[in-house]
């Protein structure tokens, strides 16, 4: 049996800001938390990601709105929205 996870991507990764996702290859993930910094989601990044159904994000509707989402993200796209959200809960 496919045992399921959540992901959550840091604010920050060898002390610079996180400011974009390349790629999700395994989608065996059915959630995933993506910090304020990200300014860019790469084409296809999420092209996998079948399961994924909740995005949790820390900012409001419109900063989620400013960011560049690349082509072949409707996993991502489709997936339930839930702006401003606590990080510590996740």
């Amino acid at each position: 049996a496919t045992e399921y996870i959540n992901i959550k991507i840091p604010d920050t990764h060898e002390d610079r800001t996180v400011t974009a996702i390349k790629c999700f290859r395994d989608g065996c993930f059915t959630s995933i938390m993506i910090p304020v910094g990200v300014t860019r989601i790469d084409a296809n990044a999420f092209s996998d990601a079948d399961q994924l159904t909740d995005v949790y994000y820390p900012g409001t509707e419109e900063q989620w709105a400013q960011i560049v989402i690349g082509e072949g993200n409707d996993y991502l796209k489709n997936a339930e929205m839930h702006f401003n959200y606590d990080p510590k809960k996740y």
